[in-house]
């Protein structure tokens, strides 16, 4: 049976939890290293939190995620029942496949995509959660395949190119 691997982009906090379910619901025992295939662990025992969700109160220190294998699929800092510090996400060979960093809850810092094999297929600067200053991609072959400026989540400007290298799209103006 093959497994499937969860690739997070860069998304708002709500997009992400979405996409992370079983990391984000705050259910998982906190034990320091996985007990069984596909559970999800964390360091620190939950700590009440009588003015919030109770679930996200239960979210504290690193929390990781297994593939089936017992191959770990990603890591995840929380503080105060919030995505805060490193995150990174593997395939099941244990090749890199995302790595970003949350400060309080939202993106910020530089993220990193790597396609299946290994080459970097995105990586771009976060900052208050929004895409912010250059974002470059490629293409699978390597040839750049976007470069685009944003200011705090708007699209300013950007270029795009084939998997040959030829420009396609080029724009300069505001959005």
């Amino acid at each position: 049976m093959r497994s499937q691997t969860l690739f997070l982009l860069p998304l708002t906090l709500a997009a992400a939890a979405l996409l992370l379910p079983p990391l984000l619901n705050g259910d998982a025992a906190p034990l320091a290293r996985p007990q069984g295939p596909g559970t999800v662990t964390a360091a620190v025992p939950p700590a009440p939190d009588p003015t919030g969700d109770p679930r996200d109160a239960r979210r504290e220190g690193q929390w990781r995620e297994w593939f089936p294998s017992g191959a770990m699929r990603s890591e995840l800092d929380f503080r105060a029942g919030q995505p805060h510090g490193a995150w990174r996400e593997w395939d099941e060979a244990g090749a890199l496949r995302s790595e970003g960093q949350y400060e309080a809850g939202e993106e910020t810092g530089r993220w990193s995509f790597w396609f299946e094999g290994g080459g970097l297929s995105e990586r771009g600067e976060m900052f208050q959660g929004a895409r912010d200053g250059a974002w470059n991609a490629w293409h699978p072959n390597g040839q750049k395949r976007y470069r685009r400026l944003y200011s705090r989540g708007a699209l300013q400007t950007w270029e795009e190119w084939d998997p040959h290298g030829n420009s396609v799209d080029v724009s300069d103006r505001d959005r």
